[in-house]
């Protein structure tokens, strides 16, 4: 009997575990668990684009002028997010949905990027590798962060087109247009600079005769990209500069050294992700040593490789300089041309069985690593159902205008209730914005803002900022005489 070509042994095997996936994720977007911390606050940004037309989170009580959208991180790009609520109505589900159509998208970008710089093979495997990885399932979630990877391997194709081009304005008209990628998520950035990166590596190899050429491309890519920049930022960021200082200061270890920072960035990626980290790792001294050896061969084919391992390296250390420990996996678009090349090399070009036997085990350990997190966002555990009674109760006794006080993940359950406050993080921002809490401490101010509140409802659960916790207890015992337990015990009603 004659055996099936490589390629189609590798589709007949994946194809199943990629349609697992996919079927997992679609059921998880109907589920009733938190997938992601961050999903209140999109959700209650759409609520107050819904009722007002306004684009911040509005549970941060930020001064109501403000024109921010959402948390700073987004532009112009995160209005589709909210016209869909608009449109469909103020839902989680509006949002996971959106997600998954568009992470499903990044799924066939990732074979048409990386198919154009190496191989149909290569982008089978890529692809195949991402739909069936963690990667994939953390980015379905109501979140915005699968519009942005999409638009980021759009850049990245178009970047492979253009490099070639030998007139200018191309190059420049093209610096300016990856900006725009800047309106979907301020974490495009690192794929802008390892474009750059691209542009200039090929200026340093150029031959002598090119050079000058390869300089030119280099300042019209550069020229375009600084003069839209500057526009961006003075369009965003210039009249809401008081509010992101506010935020990017109070942020989940914006505060930490630049060492403690990367301490924690690289202990999470060995304890969260171990496999993801092996893989990774792997790839990257696999694919070097590739590139290196590919030179006796062909010289203009290493060179290509060579790019790939710096455009990676460059975006990844812009990355880390720039972002604080925060959903590194947003990396994929460049970390995909070395995983297809590295899973290439194996399957394709090694003759070693147990090498291939040993990285096959790897990718179903990934598989399984991938499915398991989407069941247990699917399971109910006690801690969800609980949450849902108590959002239950509070909505059958009270009217969506109450005032409530609760960790800003809450309010994908109580999504209508207009005045809900978060206990957590949120809860800093608008601190340095006002001139009666600045001269006070970050817990005093707090407290202030609750006293300030006064909310009828008190939801005391794990927030992001443990010192909130302490500081609605607090409030709590100097005013105890106005509060019960109410809805299951677990939360505290005004009498």
């Amino acid at each position: 009997m004659k055996s099936l070509p490589m390629t189609d042994r590798i589709f007949r095997i994946y194809l199943p575990f990629a349609i697992t996936t996919l079927i997992l994720s679609i059921i998880m977007i109907f589920s009733s668990s938190v997938l992601n911390w961050d999903e209140g606050y999109y959700l209650n940004t759409a609520l107050g684009f819904v009722l007002d037309g306004t684009s911040y989170v509005r549970m941060w009580e930020l001064p109501s002028d403000t024109a921010l959208i959402n948390g700073g991180g987004q532009g112009f790009g995160f209005y589709i997010y909210l016209l869909l609520h608009k449109i469909f109505g103020m839902n989680i589900f509006v949002g996971r949905i959106f997600s998954l159509v568009t992470a499903a998208l990044t799924i066939y970008a990732t074979f048409i990027y990386v198919k154009k710089i190496l191989n149909y093979e290569a982008a089978l495997l890529a692809a195949f590798f991402y739909s069936t990885s963690l990667i994939f399932v953390l980015f379905i979630n109501a979140r915005f962060d699968a519009p942005s990877i999409l638009v980021g391997f759009l850049i990245l194709i178009v970047a492979e087109n253009i490099r070639s081009k030998t007139t200018l304005i191309p190059h420049l008209l093209f610096g300016a247009a990856t900006v725009l990628s800047l309106e979907f998520h301020l974490q495009n950035s690192a794929f802008i600079f390892a474009i750059w990166i691209g542009y200039l590596y090929k200026f340093w190899i150029s031959t002598p005769n090119n050079k000058k050429s390869g300089f030119l491309k280099l300042l019209s890519f550069s020229l375009g990209t600084i003069t839209l920049a500057i526009s961006y930022v003075i369009l965003h960021y210039y009249r809401e500069f008081a509010v992101l200082t506010s935020i990017t200061e109070n942020c989940a270890m914006c505060d930490l050294k630049f060492f403690a920072k990367e301490v924690i960035r690289i202990k999470d990626l060995f304890t969260r992700y171990p496999v993801e980290s092996v893989i990774i790792f792997f790839s990257l001294f696999y694919f070097t040593a590739k590139a290196i050896l590919a030179e006796e061969k062909s010289k203009e084919y290493s060179s290509s490789l060579k790019m790939r391992i710096l455009m990676f390296l460059g975006g990844y250390l812009f990355f880390i300089v720039i972002f604080p420990p925060h959903r590194e996996f947003f990396l994929w678009p460049i970390f995909a041309p070395i995983i297809g090349f590295t899973l290439y090399s194996i399957f394709y070009e090694s003759k070693n069985k147990f090498l291939k036997a040993g990285v096959f085990f790897v990718l179903i350990i990934v598989w399984l690593r991938a499915s398991a997190v989407a069941f247990d966002r699917i399971i109910l555990n006690d801690e969800v159902t609980i949450d849902k009674n108590v959002a239950a109760c509070i909505k059958d006794k009270y009217p969506i205008d109450t005032k409530v006080l609760a960790p800003g993940p809450k309010f994908i359950y109580l999504s209508k209730f207009i005045n809900f406050l978060e206990l957590g993080r949120g809860i800093k921002y608008a601190i340095p914005l006002s001139s009666d809490l600045r001269m006070l401490s970050e817990e005093d101010a707090a407290y202030k803002m609750i006293l300030k509140a006064d909310p009828a409802i008190l939801w005391i659960d794990t927030t992001d900022w443990p010192e909130s916790q302490w500081i609605a207890h607090k409030y709590l015992r100097d005013h105890f005489d106005k509060y019960e337990k109410c809805c299951l015990g677990k939360i505290y009603c005004r009498k």
